[in-house]
């Protein structure tokens, strides 16, 4: 694979997360409290993980310098969704977390509109 195509193919993947995440940050804000809910969080963080991984590898093949830093994001995301694990495995929970989840989010956010500007 050469740069130029990783760049193009990752450019529309990075962007469209990019929005993948911001809506789900509006639904993080606007939903009611519950298991279900929160799983459901846990779930597109899944996806974004392994997005990013396959990014990170396909980007390794290249044997450059790295182009974006996708550990660092994927390391943010499993912190989020160990949280979130934590809150559904605590019975007495029973407080919706939404600053919390979204000031992590946010931080998630910033990182792949880098990587949006930087594949731009």
């Amino acid at each position: 694979m050469h740069k130029e195509h990783f760049i193009s193919d990752s450019r529309a993947i990075v962007s469209d997360m990019l929005m993948q995440m911001e809506a789900l940050r509006i639904k993080i804000i606007n939903d009611i409290y519950s298991i279900d809910i929160i799983q459901s969080y846990i779930n597109k963080l899944v996806d974004f993980e392994g997005i990013l991984n396959k990014i990170h590898h396909r980007q390794r093949q290249l044997k450059c310098a790295p182009i974006i830093d996708c550990e660092n994001c994927v390391t943010l995301i499993q912190d989020l969704q160990k949280d979130m694990i934590e809150d559904i495995k605590d019975t007495s929970f029973k407080t919706f977390r939404k600053n919390y989840y979204n000031a992590k989010l946010a931080a998630i956010l910033k990182k792949v509109s880098e990587f949006d500007s930087i594949l731009n």
